[in-house]
């Protein structure tokens, strides 16, 4: 991966929150479009029928044909999922009966490789049921490899008695995988921006990653378990992820293929699967159930459109490379959605590192589909009123 040039402004770094005029008017643009849509229709609605029947026209179209793609794209990612969970299940059962495969013989030669791709794996979480990560942490030691996994319990100040959580599931999973790290979280930290404002880091996922990640992975290199970075695979994944065992070797033979090819292609590859909020569902609030289903096809189709030619933001449990993450500082500390943001800056980052060949700003991110579904849980709370809460807080 190329440096960046020094004298390239650093567009990925700009955030909303400065107090520059350019930020300020771009966090109103999104307010300002609404309320210029519904001026727009209050006017056509009182005084230009025709003008009414237009708008009305042109986002019934636009809906239907945005809605029957997504449904249409889901149901060939079901398709690519099936046929990707069957591939697996015949090399995991070979690899069972000892018959050597393509994926085991690449296991064997990473042994003697300083290149060897080690899977980084954070674990943001806060006030999460021991007894969940303890499922989380044992569906992890059950994937294949896992004595190649670099597992971080990033845990938060804020909750008390967090680091003796943490301390507790170390132990009881020392032996399940190369190495497993707890990082606390310090609450109260600052975000610095480009103008140099500063702001207080929001309480969340986010700012938990931007502190777990260099944390745990300067634990793992000073331990002698992860050498060079350029080789690291970086699995963000929520407390209640259930990765199916052979993801993390798909990726890794994705890595692999792409490691092989000119250029630096692997180096600008994310890796999404489809994610089935599945694990709590009958026991979930109507609210989440219908959700829980919106979300699982619109997911499907999203994944399933990079196949075709279309786009899709990573989502709640994804891996990229550790490079990446670090060069393009991947998390910011005052913002909550980091899944999103986290691919904005690496697209926007890409495109930077980009100028350094060309005079064009070509994004190379690329976002490749892993067709083996995650499962997780839907919100649930003590009350159906504090579930639709939740609910609206959080996804």
């Amino acid at each position: 991966m190329s440096p960046v040039p020094s004298s390239l402004y650093a567009f990925h770094k700009a955030s909303i929150h400065e107090r520059r005029f350019v930020a300020k008017v771009c966090a109103a643009v999104p307010l300002l479009i609404l309320m210029g849509y519904l001026a727009m229709l209050t006017y056509a609605l009182l005084r230009s029928p025709k003008l009414l029947l237009i708008t009305c026209a042109i986002m019934n179209t636009s809906t239907w044909l945005w809605i029957t793609s997504t449904a249409l794209l889901s149901i060939a990612g079901v398709y690519l999922a099936k046929d990707a969970l069957q591939r697996t299940h015949c090399k995991r059962s070979l690899s069972i009966l000892g018959a050597p495969t393509a994926s085991s013989q690449s296991v064997e030669a990473s042994d003697i490789d300083s290149d060897r791709v080690v899977h980084l794996i954070v674990l943001p979480n806060f006030k999460e049921d021991e007894s969940m990560l303890m499922e989380t942490l044992h569906s992890l030691s059950e994937a294949d490899d896992s004595e190649s996994f670099c597992i971080v319990l990033a845990m938060e100040e804020r909750e008390p008695g967090s680091a003796q959580k943490g301390e507790r599931l170390k132990n009881r999973f020392r032996q399940a995988f190369g190495r497993i790290v707890v990082t606390v979280h310090p609450f109260g930290l600052q975000q610095t921006h480009l103008d140099d404002s500063e702001d207080q880091e929001v309480p969340g996922k986010a700012s938990n990653l931007k502190w777990a990640v260099p944390q745990g992975f300067a634990e793992c290199q000073k331990s002698g378990f992860c050498r060079s970075r350029s080789s690291i695979i970086l699995t963000v994944s929520d407390a209640d992820c259930i990765f199916h065992p052979g993801y993390f070797t798909a990726v890794s033979r994705e890595f692999n293929m792409r490691r092989e090819n000119p250029g630096n292609d692997h180096l600008w590859t994310m890796y999404q699967a489809p994610q089935l909020p599945y694990r709590n569902y009958y026991g979930s609030a109507a609210c989440c159930r219908i959700w829980a289903y919106v979300s699982s096809a619109y997911e499907f189709g999203g994944v399933c459109s990079l196949d075709f030619g279309g786009t899709h933001m990573t989502f709640s449990g994804y891996s990229l490379p550790l490079q990446l993450a670090l060069d393009a500082g991947a998390w910011d500390g005052d913002v909550i959605a980091e899944d999103h943001h986290a691919y904005l800056k690496c697209f926007f980052y890409s495109a930077l590192a980009s100028a350094e060949v060309s005079e064009s700003c070509f994004p190379q991110l690329k976002v490749q589909p892993v067709y083996l579904p995650v499962k997780s849980t839907s919100v649930a709370a003590e009350s159906y009123w504090r579930t639709c809460v939740d609910h609206f807080l959080w996804d």
